[in-house]
């Protein structure tokens, strides 16, 4: 029988996937393995998920004086809510709470601002 804890788990990354989040944060956030979370990408997305080195810093996400203000927004707006503390019930309901206020961020870059706050 599944514990209640883990239809969380799943649940949380179900919905991580679907905001995009890359499958190795998901993975270290949820603790669910790499092939489920691959196939549930494919599921979801109808493509397979992108291989690649994660970026190293928020810096990444930043292009112009547009994406620093998103980004610094959300690591405010994060920090004012829930403090320090990342866990990704926190950063999803952040996340879509900031978008429906100020419009689209990739959860990645949210991601990277809070993990680097």
């Amino acid at each position: 029988m599944v514990a209640l804890c883990e239809l969380e788990s799943l649940r949380l990354a179900h919905d991580l996937i679907r905001a995009g989040l890359r499958l190795s944060i998901v993975r270290s956030l949820t603790k669910i393995g790499t092939r489920s979370l691959r196939q549930w990408w494919k599921d979801i997305h109808g493509v397979r998920p992108s291989n690649g080195k994660l970026p190293e810093t928020v810096l990444s996400f930043i292009k112009d004086k547009d994406s620093a203000a998103m980004v610094s927004a959300f690591g405010a707006f994060h920090n004012r809510l829930h403090g320090t503390t990342l866990s990704p019930e926190n950063l999803l309901a952040t996340w879509q709470e900031f978008q429906r206020i100020c419009g689209p961020l990739d959860i990645n870059a949210a991601y990277f601002a809070v993990r680097d706050i």
